[in-house]
């Protein structure tokens, strides 16, 4: 999806404007935030249909909009850098608790005090997507086989651990059969794992592991990333 030079400014040439220039004409890179949250969601914080977000791909956004767009860029980017643009716009549109009376991030970045969704918000994405770091992953690799080597956890219950190829990411999966749906629905949110705190103990880089399902298996997985700088090259 590209656009005409001479459609509106690019980012750098916007960020070596002064700031009454920035004031005057909105120039955020309305490209950007449509390629990761998509066209209906931008739509849907900007009050108005995807037609109308398309022209914007022209003229830039409206200036009326501009602080919403761009804190929805500024919250969608980080998690479609670590994740996925579906990750993202998920993020941006499913419910979401403590928010009220908001039901999700993009209604509260539609309708409330656009400084304060942002901040509340950039808070959530840090602690869910970019604290689940480790600087030694095969390092936790081990210690988490150790831990399930010796491990006694209830019948019916068992834990697997996996490292990337890449050695890029972690993932520790919880096994379970015939339990009741109440309880799995809690390990699924990552809540209440079976030796849960015994892992904290023995491996504490997983305090900030972040949960996710798995599609094929319908297990969920707590996992980590490598910690930026520390891929091999």
């Amino acid at each position: 999806m590209g656009l005409g030079r001479n459609w509106r400014m690019t980012r750098e040439r916007h960020n070596e404007r002064g700031e009454e220039d920035r004031q005057d004409r909105s120039c955020m890179d309305l490209n950007d935030l449509v390629q990761i949250i998509g066209y209906q969601l931008t739509a849907f914080i900007g009050s108005t249909d995807t037609r109308t977000v398309g022209r914007w791909l022209h003229d830039g956004v409206p200036d009326a909009l501009h602080s919403r767009m761009q804190a929805a860029l500024d919250i969608a980017a980080p998690i479609e850098r670590v994740e996925s643009e579906l990750v993202a716009q998920g993020f941006l549109t499913e419910e979401m608790s403590g928010l009220a009376p908001y039901r999700c991030a993009a209604e509260m970045l539609r309708g409330g005090d656009v400084r304060i969704a942002r901040a509340v918000l950039m808070e959530r994405v840090r602690k869910e997507f970019l604290e689940n770091v480790a600087a030694d992953l095969q390092g936790v690799e081990l210690r988490l086989r150790q831990w399930i080597s010796q491990a006694n956890v209830p019948p019916r219950i068992s834990y697997t651990v996996h490292l990337s190829p890449d050695r890029n990411r972690l993932w520790l999966q919880l096994i379970h059969t015939g339990f009741p749906l109440d309880r799995q629905r809690k390990w699924d949110r990552g809540e209440d794992w079976p030796g849960w705190d015994d892992i904290i103990r023995k491996v504490p880089e997983m305090a900030t592991a972040r949960t996710g399902p798995d599609l094929e298996t319908g297990f969920p997985f707590k996992y980590l990333r490598v910690r930026a700088g520390k891929q091999d090259r």
